[in-house]
């Protein structure tokens, strides 16, 4: 049985947001094994609803401690007023005096009460492993002190997204010094951690060749996303009330550099009520997302519906479509998302329209979808043999290798 757990999730549930769904899943699943895990959390944002994930971490084994968030909120939720444009400005430049690197990075300002937290916990509760995740990443930096400090705990640093390579937190935007900066506090990580671990190989590699001196392949390891099968259990239950019309879904977020793949789409279905106008009349297709921005794109077809989220619900929606669709950016071509993993256990065929990578790789080579721009079928003949029930998903494909409790006990192959 592994010792007791210390997880520094900056916003663990009931903070709201997809970065504490890993954890907040994880260390379920831990808890009902029989590991305590103890976690220290930023306090949630004021006025901002509670995560899904909350029920998860209501578990005997599980205790969350709570440290003020001492982030300007102005920088991590910037106004339009003039005064709101002068005090970000103005604690930019203050944080950029006193910190290295980025000024974007929620972790500033919460280092004393971090480790102070931590160094009680660690006395008080027989901690064997801590685990830091990150983003925010100065988190995983500061905890680096805990190993020194305590040289016999396992410590562990779970990258949810890259660090020198993002496209936030600033980042892109650093002077090269900066730059410089950041990169030696990973530096400090790859140094101290017992174990580097993060979703995919794909990003793996990317943070392995980020590094002038990578960690070595014996502290890198992949914990991969995973789907909960108590959570999709009821929406299971519906596979067989399939809606009347040929329904299309997609759950999550829509970024900035997917425009070029939403216009290769509606090209899709205008050439679609051109030419098959019968297929076009059956078509339903549901967008469930937070990026409300995008809807005027979608506005000329009828067929789409753009909708806020609406959390677990949206398993509801999956349950009784007739396929999902799939749209990703450059940045997550590699990535079996989480979305993804979760599509899995409907088994229904997925339709790709974005950047071609390991996913549509995977998508084809496990014949579980369609990818646009592919040869072979175009869009209107694989809705065809979907609606019509001949489309040759592989429904015999072992999805189970991502359900969470396979995951969690990759984990623990890793905790002391």
């Amino acid at each position: 049985m592994p010792r007791p757990i210390l997880l520094l999730c900056y916003d663990f549930p009931p903070n709201q947001g997809i970065g504490g769904r890993r954890w907040a899943k994880l260390s379920r699943a831990l808890a009902e094994s029989g590991t305590k895990v103890y976690v220290i959390k930023a306090s949630p944002v004021k006025g901002n609803k509670t995560s899904h994930w909350t029920e998860d971490t209501r578990h005997p084994n599980i205790e969350s401690f709570e440290l003020p968030r001492n982030y300007p909120r102005v920088l991590s939720h910037p106004g339009k007023s003039f005064l709101d444009k002068i005090s970000f400005r103005f604690w930019k430049w203050l944080l950029m005096k006193q910190y290295e690197g980025t000024p974007f990075d929620l972790a500033i300002r919460w280092e004393k009460a971090l480790l102070n937290q931590a160094k009680a916990l660690i006395t008080a509760k027989g901690i064997g492993n801590i685990i830091a995740t990150g983003a925010p990443f100065n988190l995983m930096f500061f905890s680096a002190q805990l190993k020194r400090q305590f040289p016999d705990i396992r410590f562990i640093c779970d990258y949810r997204d890259p660090w020198l390579t993002a496209v936030n937190y600033g980042i892109p935007a650093l002077s090269y010094p900066r730059f410089l900066q950041e990169k030696n506090k990973q530096q400090a990580i790859f140094d101290t951690a017992d174990y580097i671990t993060c979703p995919n190989p794909f990003m793996l590699e990317e943070i392995r060749a980020s590094a002038d001196y990578p960690a070595t392949n014996s502290k890198m390891r992949v914990i991969a996303h995973f789907y909960d099968p108590n959570e999709l259990k009821s929406a299971l239950d519906l596979q067989e009330r399939r809606a009347e019309k040929l329904l299309l879904v997609y759950g999550g977020t829509l970024y900035m550099d997917l425009l070029p793949h939403f216009r290769n789409f509606l090209h899709s279905l205008d050439h679609l009520r051109q030419e098959r106008h019968d297929l076009y009349a059956r078509l339903a297709i549901e967008i469930y997302t937070k990026d409300q921005r995008f809807s005027d794109i979608f506005a000329n077809h009828s067929c789409i519906r753009v909708q806020p989220e609406i959390g677990k619900a949206v398993f509801d929606r999956i349950a009784q479509a007739s396929g999902l669709l799939i749209f990703l950016a450059h940045h997550n071509k590699d990535y079996l998302t989480t979305k993804f993993i979760e599509n899995l256990p409907f088994r229904k065929p997925l339709l790709l329209f974005g950047e071609k990578g390991y996913t549509a790789k995977y998508i084809l080579e496990n014949k579980l979808g369609w990818v646009s721009g592919e040869p072979g079928p175009n869009f209107a003949e694989i809705l065809d043999a979907i609606g019509s029930g001949t489309f040759a998903y592989n429904h015999s494909f072992p999805h189970e290798q991502f359900s969470l409790n396979s995951i969690r006990q990759e984990l623990e192959k890793i905790l002391q």
